[in-house]
């Protein structure tokens, strides 16, 4: 059964189902959208790696996108006690992470992916910088980034 066909069959006020459906339908702007369905690439996410993934002008604009999709009940699960990590309830994040790259030009998938696997290299979350830089089939910087720090050990 898809996905969707089987969210959609809740009924409830602010249910995921509802939520599915809306998103579906696209009642959701245009701009919010397009950003949910580029950050569904992401496991988890915080406003530095929003920021830096949509390429908005500050972590403040990520912070700031956030707290909208919180505000707006989109399923956005904190990961942390500090309200810094986050990621999307993992069926919303499979609806729009399909979704996505059925509509998607590939290059521009690759692209957050890369943008991604750079930005958790640089915060020295070298496992998923790796992990990215594979979904982007981006091999050459997945080996370059394995050899920098295999010498350290991959536990970050």
């Amino acid at each position: 059964m898809k996905l969707a066909a089987l969210c959609c069959t809740f009924r409830r006020p602010h249910t995921l189902g509802q939520i599915v459906e809306s998103f579906l339908r696209q009642d959701y702007p245009a701009e919010l959208r397009e950003q949910l369905l580029r950050l569904s690439v992401l496991d988890r996410f915080c406003a530095d790696l929003v920021a830096n993934v949509l390429e908005l002008d500050s972590p403040a604009e990520g912070r700031a996108l956030i707290s909208r999709m919180r505000e707006e009940n989109l399923f956005v699960i904190e990961l942390d006690l500090q309200d810094e990590w986050f990621r999307f309830h993992h069926l919303l994040q499979q609806l729009m992470s399909e979704t996505f790259e059925s509509e998607a030009d590939p290059e521009e998938l690759m692209a957050l992916q890369s943008r991604a696997s750079a930005w958790f290299e640089c915060h020295g979350h070298i496992r998923e910088a790796i992990d990215y830089a594979l979904r982007a089939k981006d091999m050459e910087a997945a080996a370059d980034i394995f050899e920098r720090y295999r010498a350290c050990g991959l536990d970050s």
